[in-house]
């Protein structure tokens, strides 16, 4: 486990644990660390930004009910990451009521920890979301000049994709992607034409 100090930590696969429970983030990182996954840690909303505004932090373990520092909260951090680092993925840790869990996801938390937690849970959690981040920008960005296409090209493939993952409800995946259903109707329409 690392203890953060700026522009020390730039590991691939860097996990941020964040928790103001010394004991908590001491078990995580002990945990990741067993598996041969790369952490650090920080105990405030303050550290957590820091540290991610000067290290290639892959996925953030994040505690919801996060206290101390200047005025800051679990929640605070959440907005900072989706602003800053859309990709990166913000797993919410809490050992609060199950609407905490409402809570995170409709800030746009990747996932949820509840509080108590074994080592093989956190341990699947987090491989599970660095795996699925290695896959993602292998498969989406292009290797080479002839696997680049254009932009409309790509959102009509992610647009369908989307579709088939919410089984054709095609209102369900306008209100995730944050279109209308003409727009995702088109996009359909326009990909089957260009098979």
């Amino acid at each position: 486990m690392t203890t953060l100090e700026p522009q020390t930590v730039q590991s691939e696969g860097l996990v941020l644990v964040v928790d103001d429970d010394e004991d908590i983030r001491n078990l995580i990182g002990d945990v990741l660390d067993r598996a041969g996954i790369p952490c650090a840690t920080a105990g405030t909303a303050e550290e957590a930004m820091d540290a991610l505004g000067s290290n290639k932090v892959s996925l953030t373990l994040l505690d919801w009910g996060l206290r101390g520092g200047l005025d800051t909260s679990g929640a605070e951090v959440l907005q900072f990451c989706k602003e800053r680092y859309p990709m990166m993925p913000v797993i919410v840790m809490s050992g609060m009521p199950i609407d905490v869990r409402t809570d995170a996801t409709t800030k746009q938390a990747d996932g949820f920890l509840a509080k108590p937690f074994n080592g093989t849970l956190i341990v699947a959690h987090v491989n599970q979301w660095l795996n699925r981040l290695r896959r993602t920008s292998k498969t989406s960005l292009p290797q080479s000049g002839s696997d680049i296409v254009p932009l409309s090209q790509l959102e009509n493939r992610y647009i369908r994709h989307v579709v088939q993952l919410v089984n054709y409800d095609l209102a369900l995946a306008a209100q995730k992607l944050g279109v209308s259903q003409e727009t995702i109707t088109a996009a359909l329409q326009e990909e089957s034409a260009n098979q």
